[in-house]
C-alpha cells in the first residue's frame, strides 16, 4: 500500500511537521554519544526531523517508502542530503551508529510480525554502542481514541477531512479526504486509507534484548511528551565484552529509563491528541466535525466561497 501520495504528502508537509520539531531536542540529546557516527532515519517524510539532525552537524541517511515525500524532502534539504527510498521490513538497512524514527512510522507496517521484523533489522544495523530512538503506537492508542469524531481543517491552499475507526483492538484507521487546487480554478479531491497496527510495547525491550539492544519504553523524547498511546523506544546496542569494535566515544551507559504513563482512570481528562499521525497540533472535540462551521471559506473559482462540507461534492480527480 502506497501511503502519502502527492496531495497528502503536500498537506502533511505544509501542516503537520511540528512533531519532528518537538522531538528533535530530545533525539539530539540521545545521539550525543554517537555524534561523529552515521544516523539512519526511517520514515523521514519531507524532512521535518532530518533538517534538525543535519543542522546539528550529524551525518544522516534519511529514508522513506513514499517517493512523493522524498521529493519534498529533496526540495527542502537540497542536493547534498542523502535521501533513499526504502521499504520496511524487507529492504536491507545500511550499517549505522544510530537508528531514529518519529511519527510512528513502524506502525504503518501490516502487522505485529512486520513491526518486530523491522525492529530486529534496526537492531542488526546498529554498530556496537549505537543508539536506537523510535516512536510506535501502543494498544492503548486505540482505546484512548475510540469513538473519536471526524476532524476537518482548511488552509488557503489545502483542506483535509479525516474520519477515524478501530476495527480491531490492534488496528487504528484514518480515512483521509484531501483537497488541493488543481491549477485551473477548481479543487482536486483525493482519498487515502491509513491503517496502523497497534502493539503491546511492553514486549519490545525483550525482543530488542535478543538482538543485543538494551531498550526501555517511555512516553517522551527528553522533555517532549508524546501524545497518549504513542510510546518512545530508546536504547543502546551492547558493546563487545572486550570493548573491541566500538567507535570512539561510545560508552556502555544506557539512556535513562522513562516510566511508562499510568493508565488513566475512567472519566479522567486526557491531554490533547494530535489530529494527524506525527502531528503535535491539538485535537479539539469542539471543532472536530466535517462541517467545520468556523473553518475559513474555500475559493474554488465558482461563484462565492464554499465550506468543507461543500467540498465533499468535488469529484475525485487523478
Amino acid at each position: 500500500m502506497h501511503y502519502y501520495q502527492r496531495d497528502l504528502a503536500f498537506i502533511h508537509d505544509r501542516g503537520y511537521g511540528l512533531h519532528g520539531d518537538r522531538c528533535a531536542p530530545g533525539i539530539g540529546d540521545l545521539l550525543a554519544p554517537v555524534r561523529d557516527g552515521l544516523v539512519l532515519e526511517l520514515g523521514c517524510g519531507s524532512g521535518a526531523l532530518t533538517r534538525h539532525l543535519l543542522a546539528a552537524g550529524l551525518r544522516v541517511v534519511a529514508t522513506d517508502a513514499s517517493p512523493d515525500m522524498l521529493a519534498l524532502a529533496r526540495d527542502a534539504l537540497g542536493p547534498g542530503a542523502d535521501l533513499r527510498e526504502l521499504t520496511l521490513p524487507g529492504d536491507p538497512l545500511p550499517r549505522a551508529d544510530a537508528v531514529v524514527s518519529v511519527g510512528h512510522v513502524l506502525s504503518y507496517l501490516p502487522d505485529a510480525a512486520a513491526v518486530e521484523a523491522a525492529l530486529a533489522a534496526a537492531a542488526g544495523a546498529l554498530r556496537p554502542g549505537g543508539v536506537l530512538a523510535v516512536d510506535i503506537l501502543d494498544l492503548d492508542y486505540g482505546r484512548i481514541r475510540a469513538g473519536e469524531r471526524p476532524f476537518a481543517k482548511a488552509e488557503e491552499d489545502w483542506a483535509i477531512i479525516t474520519e477515524f475507526s478501530g476495527p480491531a483492538p490492534d488496528r487504528f484507521v484514518r480515512d483521509v479526504t484531501t483537497f488541493v487546487p488543481d491549477g485551473a480554478g477548481a479543487w482536486r479531491r483525493g482519498h487515502e486509507r491509513h491503517e496502523n497496527v497497534l502493539v503491546d510495547t511492553s514486549r519490545l525491550p525483550g525482543l530488542l534484548a535478543a538482538h543485543g539492544v538494551r531498550a526501555s519504553v517511555g512516553s517522551a523524547f527528553g522533555t517532549a511528551e508524546l501524545p497518549p498511546g504513542l510510546r518512545s523506544v530508546t536504547g543502546r546496542k551492547d558493546l563487545p565484552r572486550n570493548g573491541a569494535g566500538a567507535r570512539p566515544g561510545h560508552g556502555a551507559s544506557q539512556p535513562r529509563r522513562q516510566p511508562a504513563p499510568a493508565p488513566a482512570s475512567p472519566g479522567a481528562s486526557q491531554p490533547p491528541v494530535p489530529a494527524w499521525p506525527g502531528a503535535s497540533l491539538a485535537y479539539s472535540p469542539a471543532t472536530a466535525n466535517t462541517s467545520a462551521p468556523d473553518a475559513p471559506p474555500i475559493r474554488t473559482g465558482l461563484p462565492g466561497p464554499i465550506s468543507l462540507t461543500d467540498l465533499l461534492t468535488v469529484p475525485d480527480r487523478p
